[in-house]
């Protein structure tokens, strides 16, 4: 769901009319309004414009497969999920047993047939050097810019 800066400034602004009326209100109401309030600062305080999608990216005998594994507001949850999705990968290909080599380490990689791998906080990367479109498995998490999508949409609809 979407709500316009415009409509979320007017929604805040309606919810802080009614505490005027707060004396003819009842208990109940109070209440509501209350909770209601606390919701909008809850949700104002955590709001944010960045969506992260985990996505798993394979290339095995030439066939590629495109996976979204989750969607998610909260880049510590999308970490998360990349984690376990590296994990379960990793399990899938009996890793341990691939004797992958850290591309990032001081070790000479520069021969065909070693599996090689890279790894950071967001990025997972495995594949068999010399042969990137037979054997290649990705995981990574990306960052979409929600304010600027719809002002790309926004653009292209007035173009």
């Amino acid at each position: 769901m979407y709500i316009s800066p415009e409509d979320w400034k007017d929604l805040k602004k309606s919810i802080d009319d009614l505490f005027w009326d707060n004396d003819r209100m009842s208990s109940s109401g109070r209440y509501t309004l209350n909770h209601i309030s606390n919701l909008i600062n809850k949700i104002d305080k955590n709001k944010s414009d960045k969506l992260y999608v985990v996505m798993e990216n394979d290339v095995t005998n030439d066939e590629c497969y495109n996976t979204i594994i989750g969607v998610t507001f909260s880049k510590k949850e999308a970490r998360t999920l990349l984690k376990n999705a590296v994990k379960e990968l990793k399990q899938d290909i009996d890793f341990n047993n691939l004797d992958a080599k850290d591309i990032n380490s001081d070790e000479m990689l520069d021969y065909d047939g070693e599996w090689l791998f890279d790894k950071n906080k967001d990025s997972f990367s495995l594949y068999l050097n010399g042969e990137y479109n037979s054997e290649h498995f990705e995981i990574s998490i990306r960052e979409v810019n929600l304010t600027y999508e719809k002002d790309k949409n926004k653009e292209k609809e007035l173009g």
